[in-house]
């Protein structure tokens, strides 16, 4: 999912996004609160801007949620930076655990 980070960003054109993946009914991302679960599309702080199909995880639930267990482990506890582990790196982790390169 893409959201607008903010709407003076998105008023001139300039490219800040938010990324979450939609995964077993629930949207994940990374941000400065660190690890977010919502619901898919309705990010309590950006404008929803859309979804991008990434293709099907070919993983049990019980695989899934082993990846979701290990990645909040790593990820929990980082600080969140704009250069570094950030949403778009998260999204990005994320989707490669899951096999959707």
């Amino acid at each position: 999912h893409v959201d607008d980070t903010s709407w003076l960003a998105a008023a001139a054109g300039i490219p800040a996004f938010h990324l979450g993946v939609e995964i077993l009914g629930m949207e994940l991302s990374f941000g400065t609160q660190g690890l977010i679960s919502n619901c898919p599309g309705e990010h309590e702080t950006y404008k929803y801007r859309g979804a991008l199909p990434l293709g099907l995880a070919w993983r049990t639930e019980q695989q899934v949620t082993e990846v979701l267990h290990d990645m909040s482990r790593e990820w929990g506890d980082q600080v969140y930076s704009i250069n570094g582990r950030n949403c778009q790196t998260f999204a990005e982790a994320l989707c490669s655990r899951l096999g959707l390169e």
